[in-house]
């Protein structure tokens, strides 16, 4: 019984996805943001619900196409397809 969440009330142009090392929050990357959610239950994404809260992605140019974690949760990094960098962003994570 495969479970899903539902993230197109933040963004229908969706990049994709990163999670924290433990399971309990998780990144969507779009072409002009990256979104924050948590997981209730660590990894089930049916327990999911939006942080309301979005990182604007000025300093990545092309749209977004994919983030990473720090693994203490405290930064993503992005890169996109019109720039040649990664780009640290600081979360609300603690």
């Amino acid at each position: 019984d495969e479970k899903s969440y539902f993230v197109g009330m933040v963004t229908t142009t969706n990049q994709g996805v990163t999670f924290k090392d433990d399971g309990t929050n998780f990144f969507v990357v779009s072409s002009g943001n990256a979104s924050q959610h948590t997981c209730a239950t660590p990894w089930s994404v049916d327990t999911a619900s939006f942080d309301y809260v979005t990182n604007t992605l000025t300093f990545v140019s092309g749209g977004a196409t994919e983030c990473v974690f720090k693994p203490d949760g405290t930064k993503i990094f992005v890169i996109g397809s019109g720039t040649p960098k990664v780009v640290p962003y600081n979360t609300l994570l603690t």
